[in-house]
């Protein structure tokens, strides 16, 4: 899928995902399995400032069992996506990695075998989130897909900064229509660099292009 297909997808979820903000968001990581390549289950969690997990939406039990685990555990991708340690946090095969070898083993007993977890935002109350994707085969999460799920969790936290009455990032977000040209989506969503981490903002520039 093109660059502006991308853009247009996502915009389209955004007009139909409803009022609430937890219809918004469900609807964005839905979008998410959808739209990455080997994604088939997702999780939008959130860290509180004491560090409890709390998992806002879940695509799939395994999903929400993963978070659960990492919240026991007080280790995972999730929580140094959260934390902003890495933008982006990915595990290509769980039977073979290092970093959190109890989360790891208790994934893979699960049957995850490969994740990606894209910071989300930073919120006024001290909370952290991070998008998370979720595969059963190793290795299903190449350099797109990871690019790709930080687009999603850009959308994704405009959609959570709308609970800040952050309400005008919203109508420049949905305004971004497929008939619109690629130079004025490109503006308008490069536009938003206070409710983006720097990463998230550079990774909509290089998915993005000038056109010009």
């Amino acid at each position: 899928m093109g660059d502006s297909a991308r853009l247009a997808q996502l915009a389209r979820q955004l007009r139909v995902a409803g009022k609430d903000q937890t219809s918004a968001i469900r609807r964005i990581a839905y979008a998410a399995v959808e739209a990455i390549d080997g994604a088939e289950y997702a999780s939008l969690t959130l860290v509180s400032a004491r560090g409890v997990l709390t998992t806002r939406v879940a695509v799939g039990d395994l999903a929400r069992q993963c978070d659960r685990v990492q919240q026991q555990l007080g280790q995972g991708p999730c929580l140094d996506a959260a934390a902003g340690l890495e933008t982006v946090v990915w595990v290509d095969d769980m039977a073979t990695e290092t970093r959190w070898p109890e989360f790891a083993h208790a994934a893979d007993s699960l049957g995850i075998a490969a994740v990606v977890c894209s910071t989300l935002f930073v919120s006024e109350d001290g909370s952290l989130g991070a998008l998370n994707v979720h595969s059963t085969t190793p290795g299903s999460f190449d350099a797109d897909a990871r690019s790709l799920g930080e687009l999603f969790a850009a959308h994704a936290a405009v959609e959570m900064a709308s609970v800040y009455d952050n309400d005008q990032v919203r109508i420049a977000l949905t305004t971004v229509t497929p008939s619109a040209d690629l130079r004025t989506r490109r503006h308008r969503l490069l536009g938003l660099p206070r409710l983006l981490r720097p990463a998230q903002h550079s990774t909509l520039r290089r998915l993005l292009p000038d056109p010009r």
